[in-house]
Parts: structure tokens; C-alpha cells; sequence
């Protein structure tokens, strides 16, 4: 009876080779990874990470996925923030149109009507489309209503009454926010900071009170003091009159003016009889 061992096990037995040269190849099918589709959302994310200053690096561990992928989205970043502030928010995937050029200089048209307060509509832009396709040589172009309803989609664009397009043009016109899960992660908060804000708000809270003590004090001093500037001085008693009185006599006197002491002298003496008349009647009705 013969042999029947394989060619390649007999040659293995007597072979120097290591034994892996003469394995059979793995003949299993290899399952073709599925392809994951990236929604809207998610490039938004990215893309504000990426302006955010996170690294190529770091967008592929935080998303999981190719730093290719992550590369080609972000070359893209400016492509795909318009189409979600023209109303791509919604799509989960972003088409092409054929005509980009052509409907990027229609929406720049558009825009101008609107900014303008120039009334536009469907036909309008239908025009306008044709003259552009006529100038850039695109023979084939047909502005069709299948076209217009794409072109309108594409660019998140919706003819309604003059009274609601103030109400709507803020929406449309919306700049992408990041997602709370994507501004965690690029402003994360730990505890220790939790409690710093806990302490300078409390700070600032006893702060605030004594500043208002303050000012309430500064306030009541001033309208205490503005009260004493403004009141009257009570009059002089008939004794400080009569003191002053004297103190003019002897001034007048001294300047030697003849004129000025005969009316010294006519006026003091009936203010000095008044004032000591004064004088004892201030004394009488002081309480023994």
C-alpha cells in the first residue's frame, strides 16, 4: 500500500524551513465591514471640535472613528456648516447637486432679494437660474420644478406670506450649536472647580452685603450733615447783641469819621436802651 500523505507534509518532514512556510493558505471569506453612516449632527461636532482646537487625534478617540474620515470632514467644514445653516440639519447625509456652482450664485441671489426687501418667488428664480446656466455654457440645464423643489430643499428655502417670514428667517438662517455631549468634552468641570464657584459666590454674597452696610451708612451721614449745613442758626440773645453792638461803637470811633460817629451815636443809643430792656426781660424769665 502506498503512501498517501500529502506532497507538502512529506517535504515538511524533511525540510530545514520553519513549519508556517508550508501552511495552507486561510481560504475564509473575509465579511466586508459594514460602512457607518456620519449624520449631520455628528460632522457638526466635529467640526467645532476641530475649531474648538482638539487635534485630528483627538476628534478619532472622542468619535471613534478613521483619522481619514475625520481629516476629509474637516477640509470640508466650511461646505458643511452652510448646508446646515441653509436647513441641512435635518439630512442625515449631505447630497451633491449637479449644478453646484450654478445654484451657490442663484442662493447669493436669492439672499440679496431677501436682504433687499426684493419680492422673489419660484419663477423669479427659475429666470434667474437660466441666465446663469446661459453665461457658464450649461446647454443641457433645464429649470424644471423637479429642479427647483431640490434647489429649494438643498438650501432650506420656503416662499410663505411677508408676515411670517421675519418669524422664520431667524430659524433658517440659525448658526450650529454644539451638542451638550460635545460641550462637556470641551469644557469639562470637575468637583474641585464646582467648589471653587461655591466659595467665590459665597464671597461675593458677604461682599455684597457689606458694601450695601456701607453705602447705607455713607447715605444717612450724608443727609445728616446736608441737614446741619442747611439749618438756620438760632438768633443771638440781647446780651451777644449788645456785646456786638459795642464792638461796632468802638470800630466806628476809631476810624475818626465825624459823619459816621454822630449816626453811631444816634443809633446806639436807642439800640443799647432797647437791648438792656431786652436784657432784663431775658433775665425775668429765666427759672429761678
Amino acid at each position: 500500500m502506498g503512501d498517501t500523505a500529502p506532497l507538502d507534509l512529506k517535504i515538511s518532514a524533511i525540510s530545514t524551513l520553519p513549519q508556517h512556510h508550508f501552511q495552507l493558505p486561510d481560504k475564509t471569506e473575509k465579511v466586508p465591514k459594514k460602512r457607518r453612516s456620519i449624520s449631520m449632527q455628528l460632522k457638526r461636532d466635529i467640526i467645532l471640535g476641530h475649531l474648538a482646537g482638539k487635534s485630528l487625534n483627538d476628534l478619532k478617540k472622542h468619535f471613534d472613528l478613521p483619522r481619514s474620515t475625520i481629516l476629509c470632514i474637516t477640509k470640508r467644514s466650511e461646505e458643511i456648516l452652510t448646508a446646515l445653516q441653509h436647513g441641512g440639519f435635518r439630512k442625515k447625509r449631505m447630497t451633491k447637486a449637479k449644478y453646484g456652482y450654478l445654484e451657490g450664485e442663484l442662493y447669493e441671489y436669492y439672499k440679496y432679494c431677501k436682504d433687499n426687501d426684493v419680492q422673489i418667488g419660484g419663477e423669479e428664480l427659475k429666470i434667474k437660474a437660466k441666465e446663469i446656466a446661459e453665461r457658464m455654457g450649461s446647454s443641457d440645464f433645464r429649470a424644471s420644478s423637479g429642479w427647483l423643489g431640490g434647489f429649494k430643499k438643498r438650501f432650506g428655502i420656503a416662499f410663505r406670506p411677508k408676515n411670517e417670514e421675519n418669524e422664520t428667517s431667524e430659524k433658517e438662517e440659525a448658526i450650529p450649536q454644539p451638542s451638550e455631549e460635545l460641550q462637556e468634552w470641551l469644557n469639562p468641570r470637575n468637583e474641585s472647580e464646582e467648589d471653587e464657584v461655591n466659595i467665590s459666590h459665597n464671597e461675593l454674597l458677604v461682599h455684597s452685603t457689606i458694601q450695601e452696610g456701607i453705602d447705607r451708612l455713607e447715605s444717612e451721614i450724608t443727609q445728616e450733615t446736608s441737614t446741619l449745613e442747611t439749618a438756620e442758626p438760632p438768633p443771638p440773645t440781647a446780651a451777644e447783641a449788645l456785646q456786638a453792638c459795642s464792638t461796632l461803637i468802638r470800630y466806628v470811633n476809631s476810624t475818626n469819621n465825624q459823619e459816621l460817629i454822630k449816626l453811631s451815636d444816634a443809633f446806639s443809643e436807642k439800640l443799647n436802651h432797647q437791648l438792656l430792656l431786652d436784657l432784663i426781660s431775658e433775665n425775668d424769665s429765666k427759672p429761678s
